[in-house]
């Protein structure tokens, strides 16, 4: 049965909260919490709430994965199970599922979501995320490592944003009966996160760029929020090893030019994140298109025509090669990051007035 409002577990306190300035260095005493992942299920007509997996794995596959539950539509927490694999040559394979009007089913504890055949299971200490569909049979195995949580004030009010981990060991088997016709044991590293929200989301949040450097050792995340007002918000965590940790906002993320075979009026996608600051500097290129997707494309009627009344969601991939300059301790010389992650652009809403 469906998690009731009595049984959504309380949201957590967090006790280390990052303070949007100041660089953490030595971090190896105060290890980064492992966040309560499990649904909320918040309340409201606009309601929604998901989980995104981006995952590298060293075979040179990639995978992005959306759970998402919402209100929006008939019924109550609605569901959709959406992935795109990229295989190294570059083709994409496309997964999803979805559930009308409570369709799929979450445990007492919220940390299970079954959706048809797509499951994510969030029970510590190993997570799941098994595909299990006639044709495709992906199983992986991911060991969250925690990751200090969002900094308060660079978020609307009413919407929660939490960095689960931003490269979390996977491993697993994948078997698609066209494309990958032989099981292949693979592992890398993901990033994944949770999202919450009891309004609309294009009420507060128009756009979230995100950037992975996904490297096992020394991974980096970059955020970047759009309110409607236009008004922007960003954050950059890293982690060098386990005795470095980097928390900074105080920068400057500049967006030049057009992609190459991204650019659209109505989801624009850069050509470069250009960063500038005190303890932040750098580049990253968003070099090639992985998938671009509509996020509710998979949705029956009327649920999506319902859905698009309030969101007209957009998201793209692009490979993105890096070059940053990290000052952690302003007595050392900074350290210089190199190397090609993974940019996400997820728009709840067109930019322009005349997408809408």
């Amino acid at each position: 049965m469906l998690v009731s409002a009595i049984d959504r577990l309380p949201l957590l306190l967090m006790s280390a909260l990052l303070a949007p300035l100041p660089a953490l260095a030595d971090g190896s005493a105060t290890p980064a919490p492992v966040h309560d992942a499990a649904a909320r299920l918040p309340q409201g007509s606009g309601a929604s709430e998901y989980w995104d997996l981006t995952a590298r794995f060293e075979s040179g596959h990639r995978m992005f994965v959306r759970f998402l539950i919402t209100d929006i539509g008939p019924g109550d927490h609605n569901a959709v199970a959406i992935g795109h694999m990229i295989l190294p040559d570059g083709q994409v394979d496309r997964f999803a599922n979805g559930g009308v009007g409570g369709g799929f089913e979450v445990p007492a504890d919220g940390l299970r979501l079954d959706v048809k055949n797509s499951h994510l299971d969030l029970h510590p200490p190993t997570w799941r995320l098994l595909i299990d569909k006639p044709n495709t049979r992906y199983d992986l195995r991911i060991t969250p490592r925690g990751h200090p949580p969002t900094p308060p004030g660079l978020t609307p009010e009413g919407y929660r944003f939490e960095l689960l981990d931003i490269a979390a060991p996977i491993e697993g088997t994948l078997w698609h009966k066209r494309t990958i016709p032989e099981r292949i044991r693979v592992r890398g590293v993901a990033a994944v996160s949770h999202t919450w929200t009891e309004r609309a989301e294009a009420k507060l949040v128009v756009r979230r760029i995100e950037f992975f450097s996904l490297d096992r050792e020394r991974p980096l995340h970059l955020t970047d929020l759009t309110r409607p007002s236009g008004e922007r918000t960003r954050w950059l965590t890293f982690r060098n090893g386990t005795n470095t940790r980097l928390a900074d906002s105080a920068f400057e993320l500049e967006l030049l030019g057009e992609a190459k075979d991204g650019a659209s009026l109505c989801y624009p996608v850069p050509a470069e994140l250009q960063l500038a600051g005190a303890r932040v500097r750098g580049r990253v290129d968003l070099e090639r298109t992985y998938v671009r997707h509509d996020p509710l494309a998979e949705l029956p009627q009327p649920f999506r025509l319902l859905a698009e009344r309030s969101m007209r969601p957009h998201r793209v991939w692009e490979k993105a090669p890096f070059e940053l300059s990290l000052r952690i301790q302003p007595e050392r010389a900074p350290l210089g990051l190199r190397g090609t992650g993974v940019a996400v652009m997820n728009f709840v809403e067109s930019l322009e007035a005349d997408c809408r």
